[in-house]
């Protein structure tokens, strides 16, 4: 099963509904032990922000497996993209429930999309054949 949650960085929405929106999700994922992965969505142009840090430390002490995926990486430059990911895969090696890949993607271009796909793929598949 493949579940879009609300997001909890730029929603345009009272604060309320956010909070509201982010305790939701919080018990959704506490205690899921068929969860087989959740997809982080990164805004390459922003980074990680402080929601996403929270986010992660969250997952993190819960052990919910978690895959980092930067979405609009066409919007940057190829150095700037390099040393995001780098980053990124340094960062990721300090949090315990983080899935070790990092997928890049842009909508645009196309880029990274046959990867997450197959990487979600692969999540049905060996949820089936158990």
């Amino acid at each position: 099963m493949l579940v879009d949650l609300p997001g909890y960085g730029f929603a345009k929405a009272p604060k309320g509904d956010i909070k509201a929106w982010t305790d939701l999700t919080g018990k959704y994922l506490r205690g899921r032990p068929n969860l087989r992965r959740i997809c982080l969505l990164i805004d390459a142009r922003r980074g990680f922000m402080v929601n996403d840090l929270s986010v992660m430390k969250s997952l993190d002490n819960n052990a919910v497996s978690y895959l980092v995926v930067l979405t609009k990486v066409d919007k940057l430059n190829s150095d700037s993209l390099a040393c995001l990911e780098c980053e990124s895969k340094n960062m990721l090696k300090s949090h315990v429930a983080a899935f070790p890949q990092l997928i890049t993607t842009s909508v645009r271009t196309g880029e990274g999309i046959a990867e997450l796909r197959a990487h979600l793929g692969s999540l049905a598949t060996s949820v089936t054949s158990n």
